[in-house]
């Protein structure tokens, strides 16, 4: 397993004083193994029938890994991930959505106006989707991330270096697809579709891992704190650097689970930094089971919430929840703060599904009515789904013993269309 190449805040290099690691990033470690077995694998996208199905999915995990390239890198840890597709799919999915709205309008420009308008529109969309991808990094919200407002302070939070950052993009993603139709040009049949799958795997994790470091760099600036430094003024390091060491030389020696089994003990023992917990995840990941990683997430979740890490603690909150929909925290007062700040933040799907997990784990809490409460203007104001959330108030109307309380879910309930969407 690589490990952490974590630099303190005040001694981050800038990206452009460091050119040469984004271009050799796709080639190192656990990224070069995606980019070798991904890029083979486009040979079965040659299949009848199915092959583009198997194009489509081959596409969809380049761009999960790319994501989990951006979010780890702008987390501060600067080596490639492993193997495990950490970023969620609805990032993945609003990616998508972008990139078709993007599309959408260059077509309807060219249509409704000019070919030459179209252009315009184009240019301008390449200006801006480095500043739409680094903040659903950041805020997982479609809705903030093609929020004109965003993009402004972005622009006027990094200054300069953001248009560096969109020409050094630019160069890459030409030179990938440059080295790409070259070599379909000339390698033979199969040969030439692995090659030219290679150097756009090429172009787009070294873009990704680009982007992150960009991110982490001026995290102060854009107000995002990575998690290799949220606990470093918290705990002293002694025990936990020693159990790190420990724990990656079992590793070394090819017994990651016996690694696993340290970290475990010394979790049940003690509180561990983020360091830690860190190596233990990525060691879930590859070599435990969901149960184990569900029982870890929860455990770390506590530990977030109870230092007042919401940011990070909604991100392994989302995390758990793909693996498991039941997944809750283990204090039902932690699962209303993360409800209420994913909403805030625009995170409306995490905020429905921890609400629903959370009435689901804690039926008799005292908490349920509000969690109704909460989930119903979810699906109400954000996701447009009426009659899920008029379901969700007509159950918790019988339990509510809180008479303004009801009065709300009353008037909620009142104030949904009868002919409302599903």
């Amino acid at each position: 397993m690589n490990k952490s190449n974590h630099l303190p805040t005040r001694s981050i290099p800038p990206f452009w004083s460091v050119p040469g690691r984004f271009p050799a990033y796709p080639f190192r470690g656990e990224s070069l193994t995606m980019l070798i077995g991904l890029s083979l694998a486009q040979v079965l996208t040659l299949a009848p029938f199915i092959g583009w199905i198997i194009g489509l999915l081959l596409l969809g995990a380049a761009y999960k890994y790319a994501f989990t390239i951006l979010r780890e890198t702008a987390h501060g840890r600067l080596d490639p991930p492993g193997g495990a597709l950490d970023a969620p799919d609805s990032l993945l999915l609003q990616f998508v959505a972008v990139q078709l709205l993007g599309i959408a309008a260059v077509m309807l420009t060219a249509v409704l106006v000019s070919p030459a308008a179209s252009l315009w529109v184009l240019l301008g969309f390449a200006l801006i989707q480095p500043g739409i991808t680094l903040s659903l990094a950041m805020d997982e919200s479609l809705a903030a991330a093609l929020n004109p407002v965003t993009w402004v302070a972005l622009l006027s939070r990094l200054g300069w270096p953001y248009l560096a950052l969109v020409v050094l993009l630019f160069a890459f993603q030409f030179s990938a697809a440059w080295a790409a139709d070259a070599l379909t040009g000339t390698l033979p049949g199969l040969l030439a579709e692995v090659a030219s799958q290679a150097w756009f795997l090429w172009g787009l994790f070294a873009t990704f891992h680009l982007m992150g470091y960009v991110l982490y760099q001026y995290h102060e600036a854009l107000g995002f704190e990575p998690r290799m430094h949220e606990f470093d003024a918290q705990r002293p390091k002694g025990r936990d650097q020693q159990l790190i060491v420990d724990a990656e030389q079992l590793i070394d020696a090819g017994q990651p689970q016996a690694a696993v089994v340290l970290l475990r003990e010394a979790s049940r023992e003690r509180a561990l930094g983020f360091d830690v917990h860190d190596l233990y995840r990525r060691l879930l990941r590859q070599h435990g089971s969901a149960d184990e990683r569900l029982s870890h997430g929860r455990q770390l979740v506590n530990q977030m919430m109870v230092e007042g890490q919401i940011r990070p603690a909604l991100g392994l909150l989302r995390e758990c929840l793909d693996l498991d929909p039941a997944f809750a925290p283990m204090q039902p007062e932690h699962g209303t703060r993360l409800a209420e700040q994913a909403s805030i933040m625009g995170q409306s799907a995490l905020a429905r599904d921890l609400l629903a997990a959370l009435r689901a784990a804690y039926p008799k809490d005292p908490l349920r009515p509000h969690w109704a409460l909460l989930e119903a203007q979810v699906l109400v104001e954000r996701l447009g789904r009426d009659s899920d959330a008029r379901a969700v108030l007509n159950e918790a109307l019988p339990l509510c013993e809180d008479a303004d309380l009801r009065a709300r879910l009353e008037a909620l309930l009142l104030a949904i269309p009868a002919d409302g969407g599903r």
